[in-house]
């Protein structure tokens, strides 16, 4: 399910963001590998590439705020994940996150967290511009 809200804060900072969506197409899921395999994500990503050839990238949406500065982007979630079959009672497939990929801040480097579902039902988060509580408005869902 996709996500779209407004954050707003008193100092005049506004943007919208949209979280959980992905375009799954063969498209863009071929363009993450190249760079991923290239070394752009990182040499841990790329060699789990060479060790899981089956492995993918995560390709959903997601928030990421830096605590150190407060700003924030949305991109693509980019964890390295595979699909492992299970055994006994549990017959099937299930997903495993082999490795979270750590996104760092554009403007000051450190790393960054992703916003969870519950901050944004909360309606409350840290302004990128001042560092204050700004509100979360506008939520839209659809699948």
């Amino acid at each position: 399910m996709g996500v779209m809200y407004s954050v707003k804060c008193k100092c005049g900072f506004g943007a919208k963001y949209f979280s959980n969506v992905g375009k799954m197409d063969a498209s863009l899921k071929n363009e993450l590998e190249k760079k991923a395999k290239d070394g752009e994500y990182g040499e841990e990503i790329k060699e789990l590439f060479e060790k899981y050839p089956d492995g993918y990238l995560d390709q959903t949406m997601g928030l990421y705020v830096c605590d150190e500065c407060g700003e924030s982007k949305s991109e693509h979630c980019l964890d390295f994940c595979r699909k492992v079959r299970q055994t006994g009672a549990t017959l099937g497939e299930r997903i495993s996150v082999v490795k979270e990929y750590k996104h760092t801040c554009d403007k000051c480097g450190s790393e960054m967290r992703k916003i969870t579902n519950k901050e944004i039902t909360n309606r409350k988060t840290k302004c990128p511009k001042c560092g204050k509580d700004a509100t979360v408005s506008g939520t839209n869902y659809w699948e």
